[in-house]
């Protein structure tokens, strides 16, 4: 099994006064979220809308957050241990975790399929990069494996491993419209 680094070294790339190509910056991202044994979540970079500025220095400050805005765009490593099965510590932890960042207003209480289900307005491009974890929506689950892709188009989701090797995901969050003027299949309400 191969590796993964957890330690978010970012390599990012400029150009210089003479207009050539140079390393602008080698460094670790400041924005990581962990919680031991149950979550670990660096954002890598982010924009905060498209087009996207070139020169722009949008590097990722603080705590991750949960969605960028509307048009605005987050790459994320996401870690997934392998998932509790105590059900009432389940649903204590998923409200701590969310509350912690930031997305208590995301979570959604009381699910039956999963404690920690929950929608944000965004198109999530997820890529297995190791390990195996499941997808759950309210109407079923999916078992992703390392290579496969899904694309989250702003559903009701969870996730949870059942291996004993944390699951490793690179996420591309797209930051839409929250749906209350704009269906999320992309029919208009008008």
């Amino acid at each position: 099994m191969t590796s993964i680094s957890t330690a978010g070294r970012r390599v990012i790339t400029g150009e210089n006064d003479a207009g050539r190509s140079e390393f602008v910056a080698d460094a670790l991202t400041e924005s990581r979220f962990d919680v031991p044994g149950k979550l670990v979540m660096l954002d890598l970079w982010r924009i905060e809308g498209i087009p996207a500025q070139l020169a722009a220095d949008d590097s990722p400050v603080g705590a991750p957050i949960l969605h960028p805005p509307p048009g605005g765009l987050i790459a994320r490593l996401v870690g997934i241990p392998p998932t509790t099965t105590d059900a009432m510590a389940a649903e204590d932890d998923a409200a701590a975790v969310f509350e912690q960042m930031g997305g208590a207003d995301a979570r959604l209480t009381h699910s039956p399929q999963h404690a920690g289900m929950h929608r944000t307005p965004t198109v999530d491009l997820i890529y297995v990069v190791s390990g195996e974890v499941y997808a759950v929506l309210d109407e079923g689950e999916k078992l992703l494996k390392a290579g496969d892709l899904l694309v989250q188009r702003g559903t009701t989701h969870a996730w949870t491993n059942r291996t004993d090797q944390t699951a490793y995901l690179f996420a591309v969050l797209i930051g839409a419209q929250d749906g209350t003027d704009v269906e999320l299949n992309g029919d208009s309400d008008a």
